[in-house]
């Protein structure tokens, strides 16, 4: 075989080699692009399911303090009826409302009606902020979720990037030493004559 046709066989072998290796470069690129996209997708995906568990959270406080209130009307009622069945045990007994026992026993009842009423409701507004704070936590955590995912995706991209630019670079080198080693050999036999010098 003439060496021109073996520089051409050499150096066609050598941007084979090149093209390959600029592929696999610009594949790895296309796969780190689509990984960075699955990322933003979890980040995204992440803060909804947060933020859908931190709504619920929510919902649910405010349906402690309805209940604590419904609470509190409740131990109101039954102050009035104690109230109410008091005044008609005294009045049957033959003391009068203003019975200072009567009284007496009226005010404790009251205390102690009041007092129940009240710690429904604190029950229920403590239930209440305890839910919110853990919606608050559930939101923040969904923030640090797509923050991080979107971290990682930049940083996904920077190395799709450097794959492509490794690429570019392997290509140019590729192209770079075939035209050198073309000039070599032609320069070594002659220019194509298929004659040694």
């Amino acid at each position: 075989m003439d060496p021109v046709t073996l520089a051409a066989i050499s150096v066609g072998t050598a941007l084979v080699g090149t093209g390959v290796s600029v592929y696999g470069s610009f594949q790895e690129a296309s796969a780190r692009e689509e990984l960075a996209e699955a990322q933003m997708e979890e980040g995204r995906l992440a803060q909804a399911a947060a933020d859908a568990r931190a709504l619920q959270l929510e919902q649910q406080a405010g349906q402690e303090r309805a209940q604590s209130q419904r609470a509190a009307e409740e131990q109101r009622r039954r102050l009035d009826r104690a109230q109410s069945s008091l005044q008609a045990r005294a009045a049957a007994s033959g003391a009068g409302a203003l019975d200072p026992t009567v009284l007496d026993i009226a005010g404790e009842l009251e205390e102690e009606g009041e007092y129940r009423a009240l710690a429904a409701l604190y029950e229920g507004e403590e239930a209440g902020r305890g839910l919110e704070y853990s919606a608050a936590l559930e939101r923040l955590s969904g923030q640090g979720a797509a923050y991080s995912a979107a971290t990682r995706s930049r940083a996904t991209r920077r190395g799709a990037g450097l794959a492509r630019t490794r690429g570019i670079t392997t290509a140019l080198s590729g192209l770079g030493s075939a035209a050198g080693s073309t000039a070599t050999l032609l320069d070594k036999y002659g220019g194509g004559s298929g004659e040694a010098p």
